[in-house]
């Protein structure tokens, strides 16, 4: 039993503790050490987005000459299709820009159609967006053939030199509290800003001052709204923003957010747990054959798991890990060794169940689970060590049983249900998609569906036996004694036994899944 508690608990702290280490050091916010320095190769727009989604009715455009000097940050996702590169100029204004203002040469990495199959590899120049198309680039390949790719199947070749810097979309915020947030802009110039929350995904110039859109998600908790800045300081290189505007505020959890107290220090203390990186991490586990696939997914599932639900119990595990070994917690009594434990469950809870609600997991998914874990932690470990804790010595598994003494004994009656059968299952199938009508220029439309779901809803009613059982239940006394200092201590013990078991019908229950 000992050695059993100390590594039930001591695994999953060393699992835990190595996952939260992860989430705090995986998140990349910092730009590339030596960012890639193109040149502008035909005039373009550097847009300049107000906004977290990239939405064109709140950015401003700037013109790029040809020759125009570029210091490349990160790319968008092949997938996406507004994949701009995320670029600074020489006088330092920061925006996006269409990857044919700095590139015409692109490799066709992968093909829907046998005909793009067949040049996988090859170096193609890029001619521009196939005419009133967003997604289908005109290409020509390295023999003169012509052909039409999709964003996806090419990468440019800038892209491949960055190809670890990947932005998320939108770029991953960094999280703090209102309060915070404004008392730091009035005592920071913009430059101080950037190097306290990474670079801004949007600076421009505006006379002698300057204008950020930051990477930060600005929690109010007077409200349990959540917001990104949008600020202006009128001189770059004096402290003191002159104007901060609100924007793309979301309200998820916000009725828990601005009801429990302490949410903003809790989210300016712990933020790092959360904070998001501006870069993906490419997990290429589709590369792994067989077994390794599999078990790289089963990893992944586990990690993630540990990190959503059982982070907050992580000193918990440590102290229950430490408590068999007797001497790190011999100063405190089973009394006072369950409370402390118990303390900080809650503590730990409360901290963490703030900074999952502050990152956007919905309450209905979280904590439930939390709860359950938290019940069911009592009754595995916690139960455990008080019965087999000597409350004298503090030594564990010390106990023998020296003596049974037989109190009394009564009959009770209870009841109780097996599983019968299945009494039936039906299953309805669904799907729900995106729609966008795209004018073409002829005045005709066309039609395209996107994030195509399948959905299924599957109701299936069990059946149950009920039965009324007579248990005769013996009470004893029983007398431990421990081996390491002589104490000696009495447990109750309870010993049923069935006497008769008598049915009296039965019932049903629906259970209704979702996929």
């Amino acid at each position: 039993m000992k050695i059993s508690l100390i590594w039930r608990n001591l695994i999953p702290a060393i699992i835990i503790l190595g996952v939260l280490i992860f989430s705090v050091v995986r998140t990349r916010r910092a730009i590339p050490e030596n960012p890639l320095v193109a040149t502008v190769i035909k005039n373009a727009d550097l847009t300049l987005y107000w906004n977290r989604h990239y939405k064109a009715g709140d950015a401003t455009i700037l013109k790029l000459k040809t020759g125009d000097s570029l210091q490349v940050f990160g790319i968008g996702k092949p997938t996406n299709h507004e994949a701009y590169y995320w670029v600074e100029t020489a006088d330092g204004q920061r925006g996006f820009v269409s990857p044919l203002a700095i590139d015409e040469r692109a490799v066709i990495v992968k093909g829907s159609k046998d005909d793009i199959k067949e040049y996988i590899g090859d170096t193609v120049r890029v001619i521009g967006l196939k005419k009133d198309s967003k997604v289908t680039y005109d290409v020509k390949t390295s023999d003169g053939t012509d052909l039409q790719t999709t964003r996806s199947e090419i990468k440019f070749l800038t892209e491949m030199e960055l190809d670890n810097y990947q932005l998320t979309s939108p770029i991953g915020p960094r999280y703090i509290s209102k309060e915070k947030f404004e008392a730091l802009c009035q005592t920071m110039t913009p430059a101080e800003i950037e190097d306290y929350f990474d670079k801004s995904m949007t600076v421009q110039r505006v006379d002698s001052g300057v204008r950020l859109f930051l990477n930060v998600s600005v929690l109010d908790p007077q409200t349990g709204v959540q917001m990104r800045p949008d600020i202006s300081f009128p001189k770059a290189d004096v402290a003191g923003v002159g104007h901060i505007q609100y924007k793309d505020s979301t309200d998820r959890n916000a009725f828990f957010l601005e009801t429990i107290p302490l949410t903003g220090a809790i989210v300016d203390v712990c933020h790092s747990f959360i904070d998001e990186s501006y870069y993906w991490y490419n997990l290429n586990l589709k590369e792994l054959d067989g077994w390794k696939y599999y078990l790289a997914m089963a990893l992944v599932f586990v990690f993630g798991f540990c990190w959503l639900y059982a982070t907050c119990f992580l000193l918990a595990h440590i102290i229950m890990a430490l408590i068999p070994l007797r001497h790190p917690f011999i100063w405190l009594s089973n009394y006072a060794v369950r409370w402390v434990i118990t303390a900080l469950i809650i503590i730990s809870i409360y901290i963490w169940t703030v900074l999952m609600l502050t990152w956007g997991v919905w309450w209905w998914f979280f904590l439930p689970v939390i709860a359950y874990m938290a019940i069911s932690f009592e009754d595995r470990f916690m139960r455990k060590i008080m019965e087999q804790r000597c409350p004298q010595c503090k030594s564990m598994d010390s106990y023998t049983r020296v003596n049974t003494a037989f109190v009394d004994e009564a009959l009770q009656w209870c009841t109780e249900s097996e599983y019968d059968k299945l009494v039936s299952s039906n299953t309805a199938r669904w799907k729900t998609w995106t729609e966008t009508v795209w004018k073409m220029g002829d005045g005709s439309t066309r039609t395209d569906k996107s994030n195509v779901q399948n959905h299924s809803r599957t109701t299936r009613v069990h059946q149950y036996k009920d039965f009324k059982v007579l248990y005769l239940v013996k009470h004893y006394l029983d007398t431990y004694e421990c081996a390491t200092c002589g104490a000696q201590y009495d447990r109750d013990r309870y010993e049923p036994i069935e006497q008769s078991r008598e049915f009296v019908g039965t019932h049903q229950e629906t259970n209704v899944t979702e996929n």
